[in-house]
């Protein structure tokens, strides 16, 4: 029985380690509004992200999502961000994102990641659309990263000036999103 308790103990220690959370997302506040379930969803997206650990995901439910005036949503190191939930799922495999359309709307450049951001952080199931800017793209600008996108379509994202050729959509200055998007 002594030998017991301690691989019992070591068991429950290492199964904490590697735990991850899930927070979730929906265009208003319900609930506690901690983003801890559906029921006690988050309206804040960037502060759900900032909150979150590598291994963490953020699962977003339908709806439009805009950062503060001439923000821009940051992506982060080893999070999952998920959209296209009805904010019922239980599983990433139940949502349906091309069903259950969550936007992500310009106030300048819509994501930004920057030289700290690897192929771990994840980017799927989002419109990308409004972005704005005078040099780099409207949509999403990865600056010496190489952030993941999947499931995601740019649209009516713009660039005013800058570097000659460059469109709206994606800008991969020194980086390179790995990506399986539509664009449009």
């Amino acid at each position: 029985m002594k030998r017991i308790l301690p691989v019992v103990f070591l068991l429950g220690f290492f199964s904490t380690i590697g735990a991850q959370t899930t927070r979730y997302v929906k265009p208003t506040a319900s609930g506690s509004g901690d983003g801890s379930s559906w029921v006690n969803a988050s309206a804040g997206l960037q502060a759900i992200i900032t909150a979150s650990a590598s291994g963490d995901q953020v699962w977003v439910a339908a709806g439009t999502y805009s950062p503060a005036t001439n923000g821009s949503f940051s992506m982060k190191t080893g999070v999952s961000i998920y959209g296209g939930f009805a904010g019922t799922e239980t599983l990433v495999s139940q949502r349906n994102w091309v069903t259950n359309v969550t936007i992500l709307q310009g106030n300048g450049v819509v994501v930004i990641s920057n030289s700290s951001i690897s192929s771990t952080a994840l980017l799927d199931g989002f419109t990308i659309s409004g972005g704005t800017a005078t040099v780099n793209a409207g949509g999403m600008d990865n600056s010496s990263s190489s952030p993941t996108i999947v499931n995601c379509i740019f649209k009516n994202n713009t660039t005013s000036g800058g570097w000659t050729g460059f469109g709206g959509a994606i800008l991969n200055g020194g980086g390179g999103a790995i990506h399986n998007s539509n664009s449009s």
